[in-house]
């Protein structure tokens, strides 16, 4: 595994311990636990978030029919980082938030962001 991913990895789980108790989705993000991160062999990644804790009607895009959100469909760095943050978020048991690009369909990624409180 490239260093840099440890490190980004590594660097991001620090964050997440300390993740507000808040749970819930408005029109263009969700802050909530990561329940379970489906990674594909065509390179699409489908994240579920807690169901019981966020109304996800609110959210601004259209649901995939498994409820899950997706990470973009590019081989980008920030494609990496977020799936990495996603993945320190499940590791540790900790809220994440994850703003979701307007009007996508199915409900896309724009960025995720773990916060210290």
């Amino acid at each position: 595994m490239d260093f840099l991913k440890v490190f980004y990895a590594f660097t991001l789980s620090l964050f997440l311990f300390a993740v507000p108790a808040y749970a819930g989705c408005d029109a263009k993000a969700c802050t909530d636990k990561v329940e379970n991160i489906l990674v594909f062999n065509n390179d699409n990644v489908h994240v579920l978030m807690d169901n019981t804790a966020a109304d996800r009607s609110n959210l601004n895009c259209t649901m995939a029919q498994n409820g899950s959100i997706h990470l973009p469909n590019a081989n980008i760095g920030a494609v990496d980082r977020m799936y990495s943050a996603l993945l320190s978020a499940l590791m540790a048991d900790k809220e994440i938030t994850v703003r979701i690009q307007d009007g996508s369909n199915p409900c896309t990624v724009s960025y995720v962001r773990a916060i210290q409180g």
